[in-house]
């Protein structure tokens, strides 16, 4: 049943969270795993992350498509748990983002990166919430988005970028930074 199969599903994400601990909460205690650079465990967690989320939501709509009255309530659980692992997976690959920002700085791309992670944990919270009032959940997301990404367009990201990174001394590995940055992407094409 629907339900057999969230549960399988969760379990499955609380077994790689185990088995994946040091990898994905390392950055919680500052941590870089194993040789990778700042920009290598950053964007690995960035598109780690989009894939998971996707997944994710695929198995939340279907699972919201499929579900009959009487199955609501049993199937509420396993929803939410998922929901709360996809916090958990966004809460880490925030930290790698986090750790990245406060080694070399920001820029424009690290500036949407994270603005595109705040959005997907609005999304996951407005799942949860779904559950138990229901309202367009689609609808939602899609206005959330566009109010913060309008937001944040509407001032100039690489002059703030570039103001933060001058008040706090990052002008130099910013620089360095993505000419590395470039020659990995370059490497692993």
């Amino acid at each position: 049943t629907l339900k057999i199969f969230l549960y399988t599903v969760c379990f499955v994400y609380i077994l790689f969270l185990r088995l994946q601990a040091e990898y994905l909460l390392g950055a919680f205690m500052g941590r870089l795993y194993g040789n990778m650079t700042y920009a290598q465990y950053a964007r690995t967690g960035f598109f780690e992350l989009c894939k998971v989320s996707v997944i994710n939501l695929s198995v939340l709509a279907t699972a919201n498509l499929l579900i009959k009255k009487e199955e609501n309530q049993a199937i509420k659980p396993p929803m939410v748990v998922l929901c709360v692992l996809s916090l958990l997976l966004l809460s880490t690959a925030t930290a790698k983002m986090a750790m990245y920002i406060c080694a070399y700085g920001l820029t424009a791309k690290r500036v949407v990166s994270t603005v595109f992670l705040v959005w997907l944990v609005a999304v996951f919270l407005l799942c949860i919430i779904r559950l138990y009032k229901p309202f367009n959940l689609v609808k939602t997301a899609i206005i959330t988005g566009a109010v913060m990404f309008c937001v944040l367009f509407s001032f100039d990201i690489s002059l703030h970028s570039h103001i933060f990174n001058k008040k706090y001394g990052f002008e130099e590995k910013v620089a360095v930074a993505e000419q590395c940055s470039a020659a990995v992407s370059q490497n692993e094409i």
